[in-house]
């Protein structure tokens, strides 16, 4: 498992908390944003358990964006399955989102359930393409990339690598790409080149070490 862990794509939970009525609301809200500027996640999750109630019953977005708190301070503690929950509880609630199906595949990876993972990384390219928005294309592709490797399946995974790099080169130059992110593609790939060799270096032994018995 990466122990770095993916960049989750979740939206800044404020933004729509200032729209709550009642002081204590209020208040509990820039505790929460203090919290998780802090990277205080275990505080974080007991504030939002305890407000939880209170914006589910107003619902709309207050709620959404509290359960997508809620939901990442679960996966950065390595809460998986209690992640999942959430994110179906948002899907539910939201419809199809390439950012959420993405965290979704994430948490599936994390989790060593490689085929849900794909699954959820093409549902995300699909949703890209309707939304019309590529922004987020290299992360779903190297998330995919990892998946079919982790799949034992480096020839397939070798191309959507390929395809995630180029994509962090276009938009490392127009300054919107994180240094960091190209260079875990550039490494995923050399990596899986490396194993698509050894493959093929195994295949051509067997091959030769057959012509050799049938010669014999």
């Amino acid at each position: 498992m990466d122990h770095h862990g993916p960049r989750l794509r979740f939206q800044c939970l404020c933004p729509a908390w200032h729209c709550c009525d009642g002081a204590d609301l209020v208040r509990r809200r820039v505790q929460v944003s203090s919290l998780i500027a802090q990277y205080k996640l275990n505080d974080t999750e007991a504030l939002l358990d305890d407000i939880l109630p209170a914006c589910k019953a107003r619902g709309g977005n207050v709620y959404i964006r509290a359960i997508q708190s809620r939901a990442f301070c679960l996966f950065k503690q390595y809460k998986f399955e209690k992640a999942l929950e959430v994110f179906h509880e948002q899907a539910e609630l939201v419809g199809p989102s390439a950012a959420l199906f993405e965290n979704m595949a994430h948490t599936y990876n994390s989790l060593g359930d490689y085929e849900s993972a794909g699954k959820y990384f093409l549902q995300a390219m699909a949703c890209m393409g309707k939304e019309g928005n590529n922004g987020k294309k290299g992360g779903i592709l190297l998330g995919l990339g990892i998946v079919r490797e982790r799949q034992g399946d480096p020839a397939a995974a070798l191309p959507i690598l390929q395809q995630a790099l180029e994509n962090y080169k276009q938009a490392a130059r127009c300054a919107v790409t994180p240094q960091a992110l190209l260079v875990r593609a550039r490494a995923r790939l050399r990596r899986v080149r490396r194993e698509s060799a050894r493959e093929r270096t195994g295949a051509l032994s067997l091959s030769a070490a057959r012509c050799a018995w049938q010669d014999g």
